[in-house]
């Protein structure tokens, strides 16, 4: 089996484990019994429990980033075309349930895995500051739609009716004039 068939196979089981049963049983002999793998084959890929997680955290990033890119070259071309790709597949995202929760759970008791996610958010800050717009209304329309994902993800959100209109006049705002850069 290709090694990246397996990590895959890995991270799959992680997921549907955490989704499942949450992170109370979230150890390397559950997942590797839930990958239909041996511990020592999980070993192989990631040689602790912690190297799993980061693994899966950026495995999951990675993923938003590719659809991001393939969403943002669908837009036309000008300013905001990163920001509606970044709201646009942010909207799209999956909900696994439990899992996005589960994730939260570990990072709040290991807060230095929260580098990784600060790594992408400097990266993606980055992206907002060359897109066209406003880099400060680009980055509160940005910010907007995590907090509206985050409530999807926690259960708090709006009605889905709202949260649709919410997203299209986040939409409407990265196509408006005004907010383009003046620099």
């Amino acid at each position: 089996m290709d090694p990246n068939d397996t990590r895959s196979l890995i991270f799959e089981a992680a997921s549907n484990l955490i989704s499942r049963e949450g992170v109370s049983n979230f150890t390397l002999e559950a997942v590797a019994r839930e990958a239909g793998i041996s511990k020592g084959g999980l070993l192989y890929h990631f040689s602790s429990k912690r190297k799993l997680i980061e693994g899966l955290i950026e495995s999951q990033l990675d993923k938003f980033e590719q659809q991001v890119e393939l969403e943002r070259l669908s837009q036309p071309p000008g300013p905001g075309r990163w920001l509606r790709a970044y709201i646009k597949t942010s909207a799209k995202a999956p909900r696994k349930p439990g899992y996005s929760t589960g994730l939260i759970a570990i990072l709040a008791t290991e807060p230095e895995l929260f580098e990784i996610l600060r790594n992408r958010y400097s990266r993606w800050q980055e992206s907002l500051d060359h897109d066209g717009l406003d880099p400060a209304v680009a980055t509160l329309a940005r910010m907007a739609m995590d907090g509206l994902r985050f409530c999807r993800i926690v259960g708090l959100y709006p009605t889905l009716e709202n949260q649709e209109k919410a997203i299209d006049l986040l939409l409407e705002l990265t196509e408006t004039k005004q907010l383009e850069s003046v620099s």
